[in-house]
């Protein structure tokens, strides 16, 4: 096909003229074109193509030469008289459009090819290429009969109890039985870190680990502030402490009282900070039946039925009870325990009877309850804050701050980031991690067993996947198939 712009020969099936870059399928036949722009095109397309076969020769001095001679054309022109300013300006504006003319257009990616073009090549073009992968896997199946459609036949077992052939490598775990043997395998995956930099500090699908600045002179300080500043590469902090001062006075107090203490019997003594209150209190008894609970008058015998007992604990002496309580005997009105001689009362709720041998008589209990003195602290005036230094004593309480100034510097960064690829396909081939690569490892199971009917095994693949970029590793139960691909461009 023969470029309409510069007239070389190109081979047919040819997207970019290989003299000048122009785009081939764009460019329209003078035959279906009118007659007189025909012929300007082919003028003007000479002069273009010219125009780019100069630059191309001569490269970047020839757009340099140019630009310069524009600038002279420029110049001369501003020096004529002022009566000539449609002059110059024409002149300047032939030697722009001369040196833009000079320089070829940029070309464009062509797209993905299995194949380069004829005619394509490192010389005059920039080619890119690409892996694409594509699997298929391997499904295995057993049937009873040896014929199954669609499948292979792999093997047979003779099903006379001894063990068939082993199954696929698995990830699922499997116990060994008497009738099942199995294997364990270590499979190995990992991941590689890749990384690159960049000027913006946010990359789509990578994350930035680092950043490097090229700095400038600091400026000037801030004011002194409380507010913490931290420093970094960017900050120089200075801080100072800073202190002021009070007077301290005290006088005793005296806390509130505690709540009431229980009643005792050990003697409490009062005093300023003890409150002591008393009581007397008088004994009654009972044996209480560890069975059913029933309060009774003694013990060595039976808990008496005919007292309202249970009739099947034994009493002993061991189960004797006693109540201290502020009735005195005397006002209470006691009865005769079943004509036991034995009398008993209800005193504060509770069934008892009179103690009337070994009984200590009255007593006196304690309750109390407490307060304790403390110093209650008056604080002068704080001073101002200052740099001069206050120490604390008994009579002056100091307090101290720190204060911060910073000063800051401008930077340029370089912004460092890493990905991790995709994991690879698992393997028996022992990989070690490091820095830069991750590994995972996991174990996979075979397993045969007895079988005393003969088995008959078959494989076969899945279809093909589609063609990806996606990093695919090949297995005992994948099958993997990898192309080159191509683009190119104009250099």
């Amino acid at each position: 096909m023969k470029c309409l712009y510069c007239g070389r020969d190109n081979p047919a099936e040819s997207k970019y003229c290989s003299g000048c870059g122009q785009p081939l399928a764009q460019q329209i036949p003078d035959s279906q074109k009118p007659s007189g722009a025909t012929q300007a095109e082919k003028y003007a397309a000479k002069s273009a193509g010219k125009k780019r076969r100069i630059a191309a020769l001569c490269g970047v001095w020839s757009v340099a030469l140019l630009a310069l001679l524009a600038l002279l054309v420029s110049r001369s022109a501003m020096k004529k008289d002022a009566q000539e300013p449609s002059t110059a300006l024409a002149a300047s504006t032939e030697a722009t459009q001369a040196t833009a003319a000079a320089q070829p257009a940029p070309a464009e990616w062509s797209g993905w090819v299995d194949e380069l073009p004829a005619g394509v090549s490192d010389g005059q073009y920039e080619i890119e290429t690409q892996t694409l992968y594509r699997s298929r896997e391997k499904e295995t199946t057993t049937a009873s009969q040896e014929l199954l459609p669609g499948w292979e036949l792999s093997s047979v077992s003779k099903g006379d109890g001894s063990f068939g052939a082993w199954s696929e490598w698995s990830p699922d775990a499997v116990s060994a039985t008497r009738e099942r043997e199995v294997e364990t395998q270590t499979r190995y995956r990992y991941r590689n870190r890749e990384t690159t930099t960049s000027a913006s500090s946010a990359l789509s699908g990578w994350t930035q680990y680092d950043v490097s600045y090229a700095w400038s002179d600091y400026g000037a300080w801030s004011d002194w502030s409380t507010g913490y500043v931290s420093s970094s590469d960017s900050r120089m902090v200075e801080s100072k402490t800073q202190y002021r001062c009070r007077d301290i006075s005290y006088v005793q107090r005296y806390t509130d009282w505690s709540g009431w203490s229980g009643w005792q019997s050990e003697p409490v003594s009062s005093d300023a900070l003890t409150d002591v209150q008393t009581r007397t209190v008088y004994g009654y008894y009972w044996y209480q039946c560890p069975n059913c609970g029933a309060h009774m008058h003694g013990w060595g015998f039976t808990c008496p039925t005919w007292a309202g007992g249970c009739g099947k604990a034994r009493l002993e002496s061991e189960h004797w009870h006693t109540l201290w309580s502020t009735t005195p005997p005397s006002s209470v009105s006691f009865g005769d325990w079943y004509g036991t001689t034995h009398y008993y009362a209800y005193v504060d709720g509770v069934l008892v009877f009179r103690w009337d041998y070994g009984n200590p008589g009255p007593q006196t209990q304690y309750s109390y309850r407490t307060r304790s003195t403390y110093q209650e602290t008056n604080y002068g005036s704080w001073s101002g804050w200052g740099d001069a230094y206050y120490s604390s004593s008994p009579t002056r309480e100091v307090e101290s701050r720190t204060v911060y100034r910073y000063c800051d510097r401008a930077q340029t960064a370089t912004y460092h980031f890493y990905r991790w690829t995709d994991w690879s396909g698992w393997s028996t081939t022992e990989a070690f991690a490091n820095n830069d690569r991750q590994v995972e490892t996991a174990t996979y199971y075979r397993y045969r067993d007895k079988e005393y009917e003969p088995v008959y095994y078959f494989i076969r693949w899945t279809d093909w996947s589609e063609w990806s970029t996606d990093v695919i590793s090949a297995s005992d139960t994948v099958d993997v198939e990898l192309k080159q691909q191509y683009r190119y461009r104009l250099k």
